[in-house]
């Protein structure tokens, strides 16, 4: 999934269901990554603070990088966006992406732990 630290509103309760679903899914080997949407402020000092604060676990990661690597992954995803200069801001939709066992793109959806569970479930093992 896709989120930013700074975000008190979508992206809480995105990582909270993606994480919730995470859990639920350690049996199938499920990895968790979120990757910032704000690479100018999520540095790599950062991250350990919003990984705890978003209460990530084993198997989880929050990814960040360089301002341009970070928007080429956004763009390679197609994950819309638009952000705000002045305030730094992101405004994005609330999306978690299911990728299969082969690296591929299987489903893109809403933050519903109940729907990212059955998703993975449905895979192919």
């Amino acid at each position: 999934t896709f989120a930013f630290g700074h975000c008190t509103t979508v992206c809480p309760l995105t990582v909270a269901a993606a994480r919730g679903a995470a859990r639920r899914l350690a049996d199938r080997g499920a990895v968790l990554l979120v990757v910032t949407l704000d690479p100018w402020r999520d540095t790599e000092s950062r991250l350990p603070f919003l990984a705890e604060a978003w209460e990530l676990g084993d198997g989880m990661h929050l990814l960040s990088g360089e301002v341009a690597t970070v928007e080429r992954t956004l763009s390679a995803w197609r994950v819309p966006r638009a952000r705000n200069p002045s305030s730094g801001d992101v405004t994005h939709p609330s999306m978690v992406y299911v990728v299969s066992p082969a690296g591929r793109l299987a489903y893109a959806l809403g933050a519903d732990a109940e729907a990212i569970v059955a998703a993975v479930r449905a895979l192919p093992v």
